[in-house]
């Protein structure tokens, strides 16, 4: 937010000095014109370039907030790196169940988070629900291996046995595990390139067909699968990167599938399709956990955890 605040403030003092200069160069102009010391095509032919001189100083609060942004994520990606792994010696070949007992994240300078106790089937839709804060995104983060709970367990049946997430090597845990994030970034890449990256032999056919099993045609995209993403003047809308972002999910056909609010800023004919993928993969064996604000994909699940049953005062980061 400070960032933003930033940058809204920088570009409202740079527009306005725009603004107010092509105002002082249009007075000037009226000021000759009626003194008779400048022609009226002359006149115009400034008033019309005037904007355009100024012009790069309005992109310079673009380009602030973008190197602004950016210093951001490199702070977060930074905190992640830095942060103690816990990593088990147990490779994890096939998981067929997660359980999880009462969760509770305390983080440094926030209040605790608590998560009510829950698991994942093989064949069933778990729906994560809560109001905005309410530690969904904790709980796909403690089960990815990013956060550690200060109490409570995680439980992964694999054909081998059950095992504490302590146990299990992260590295192979996450290999097992497909995750869709609650606001997915992409590199400066193209579509196909970005889908490649979750199923590298994956053939032309596949991608399409991934693409429409949510809801994402290729005459949407302005180049189709050559479509670059990562760019400031992004083509697609936030409810079409979140598409990609579950087809990539989707693509790599891991056992685990962490699904983070696909069908936010998407209309309600794509909640559908969204939700009626989600229990196709289901229905292949897979386990599947959604967090969503939207009742469709709640009402639909198979099973819900409900994140405001459990008294608490804390804040997701």
């Amino acid at each position: 937010m400070s960032v933003l605040r930033i940058s809204f403030l920088s570009s409202l003092a740079l527009e306005l000095v725009a603004t107010l200069s092509v105002a002082l160069i249009a007075v000037a102009i009226g000021l000759r014109l009626v003194g008779g010391s400048l022609t009226l095509f002359t006149g115009l032919l400034v008033l019309i370039l005037a904007p355009e001189v100024y012009w790069p100083i309005r992109q310079v609060a673009s380009y602030f907030h973008a190197a602004s942004d950016g210093m951001e994520v490199f702070r977060q990606i930074y905190e992640v790196l830095e942060r103690p792994t816990r990593s088990g010696k147990i490779e994890v070949e096939e998981i067929t169940a997660i359980s999880w007992s009462e969760l509770t994240v305390q983080y440094p300078e926030r209040a605790t988070v608590k998560i009510p106790a829950g698991q994942l089937s093989k064949g069933a839709v778990h729906a994560v629900i809560g109001a905005s804060g309410s530690g969904k995104s904790t709980l796909i983060n403690i089960l990815m291996g990013f956060t550690s709970p200060t109490s409570g367990d995680v439980l992964i049946s694999t054909n081998q046995g059950t095992f504490s997430i302590t146990e299990l090597d992260v590295d192979s845990l996450r290999k097992n595990i497909a995750w869709m994030p609650q606001e997915p970034k992409f590199p400066y890449a193209t579509i196909k390139q970005v889908l490649l990256h979750a199923k590298p032999e994956a053939t032309q056919i596949e991608l399409e067909s991934v693409l429409e099993s949510v809801g994402l045609e290729l005459r949407d995209l302005s180049n189709g699968l050559s479509t670059i993403l990562g760019t400031l003047t992004q083509p697609l809308s936030i409810g079409q990167l979140r598409k990609i972002a579950l087809a990539r999910a989707v693509l790599k056909g891991a056992q685990v599938l962490l699904i983070d609010e696909p069908s936010a800023s998407v209309d309600d004919t794509s909640e559908e399709i969204i939700d009626a993928l989600l229990h196709r993969e289901a229905a292949l064996g897979k386990l599947v956990l959604v967090v969503s604000h939207r009742p469709l994909l709640a009402v639909h699940a198979d099973a819900q955890t409900d994140m405001s049953r459990l008294p608490r005062s804390a804040r997701m980061a």
